[in-house]
């Protein structure tokens, strides 16, 4: 039978019981893929918060120097205001003659150093880079308001009527001096709510691509499980069939071979069951060849013991005895159905003439001696083995 096969396949398809140095195929297949999409989406998180961080604090700090720009211009024009409110009532003083001319050169000298303090002010403004002309414009009304006022207080109390026109038209420059300086507010902040505006869309971009990306890495782990789950059904569905035939007696060479490279794969989370179903198989075979042997045995027994029940007999002629060993040799064979017998004595035969014409049979020679004549027994098969039956006899 083909038990020499079962047993030397059972020695090379043993599982590996000393997997302690081999990383489980669970590990690579399901959690290993999952560390990767964290550690991915985590890079990804990473360098987008610090993208997003760096951006923030850039802005932030052009925001801080534009709001202190802002107000460098508001507290200008406060300054601006104080000297024409201070201005305005000397002039009213000295035109109704409420101060002398000391107090008149005071506030003069008073002017002239606020003044020349608030000239390197402007320096802010025109570093604004978004409104250069503007800041170029401003400095030229405000150096036009500076000696317009300086000229109308030091005339306030010598000529207070000159020194009124000259006040006059330095508060138009310090009315334009005010628009162009207003300007420059609404144009910084302007560039700030678009600075304000780019940071949102840049955020929305961030996330988007972060939603993306994060989707894009769940769908690739999701087919590669789907993958991993397709094969893993595939296979144990040929485990599952090569079960349920090995109890028919019906499994095939080709799942026989796919069952083997399952064993034999390192990465498979199948490969110990792959392993139990083929010591499955030779256990199976070997019981199926240990039954055969054992019914090929009983059957010669029972033909020895039926041959030997009929040489005792003493009531038999030797044609009747010859017959019947004929009628029973056949059911002692691998293929009782069909086999024959035969026995040749001289030109006497018993049984099937056409055994004698087998090209492969199997003969044995008795008597030719104290007065019995010399017979040869042969057994034969008639027809056509199956095509697993090996050796016919």
């Amino acid at each position: 039978m083909n038990s020499n096969a079962g047993v030397e396949h059972r020695g090379g398809g043993q599982p590996s019981v000393s997997s302690k140095g081999r990383v489980s195929p669970v590990f690579l297949l399901f959690v290993l893929p999952v560390l990767l999409v964290m550690l991915v989406a985590g890079a990804i998180v990473f360098s987008s918060v610090s993208s997003i961080q760096q951006e923030y604090r850039q802005v932030a700090a052009a925001q801080a120097v534009e709001t202190e720009r802002l107000a460098a211009a508001t507290r200008f024009n406060q300054d601006l205001a104080s000297i024409q409110k201070l201005v305005a009532r000397t002039l009213e003083q000295a035109a109704s003659g409420s101060i002398d001319q000391g107090q008149a050169y005071s506030v003069h000298t008073a002017v002239v150093n606020t003044l020349a303090a608030l000239e390197p002010r402007l320096l802010d403004l025109e570093n604004l880079q978004e409104v250069d002309g503007a800041a170029m414009e401003a400095r030229k009304d405000f150096l036009a308001y500076r000696d317009l006022i300086v000229t109308a207080t030091d005339l306030a109390a010598i000529d207070p009527v000159s020194a009124m026109r000259r006040a006059f038209s330095a508060g138009q420059s310090y009315v334009a001096f005010s628009e162009h300086t207003h300007n420059i507010a609404t144009r910084a902040t302007e560039a700030m709510a678009r600075r304000a505006e780019a940071q949102t869309r840049s955020f929305d971009q961030y996330v988007t691509k972060l939603v993306v990306t994060t989707g894009l890495l769940l769908l690739a782990l999701l087919l590669l499980w789907a993958w991993v789950a397709r094969s893993m059904v595939r296979r144990v569905s040929v485990l599952s069939r090569a079960m349920l035939g090995m109890t028919h007696r019906e499994l095939s060479a080709e799942a026989s071979e796919e069952i083997a490279h399952i064993s034999q794969d390192k990465r498979s989370m199948l490969r110990d069951m792959a392993s139990a179903v083929l010591a499955f198989r030779d256990a199976v075979n070997e019981r199926q060849s240990a039954q055969a042997d054992l019914g090929e045995r009983m059957k010669e027994l029972s033909c020895l013991y039926d041959v030997s029940s009929l040489m005792e007999r003493d009531d038999l002629a030797e044609s009747d005895l010859l017959a019947a060993l004929v009628r029973r040799l056949p059911a002692s064979m691998r293929y009782p159905e069909l086999a024959a017998a035969c026995i040749q004595s001289g030109d006497a035969l018993q049984g099937d003439a056409i055994v004698m014409q087998q090209a492969q049979f199997l003969s044995i020679n008795f008597g030719g001696a104290d007065g019995v004549a010399l017979h040869e027994l042969r057994v034969a098969y008639l027809g056509e083995l199956p095509a697993d039956a090996g050796a016919p006899f």
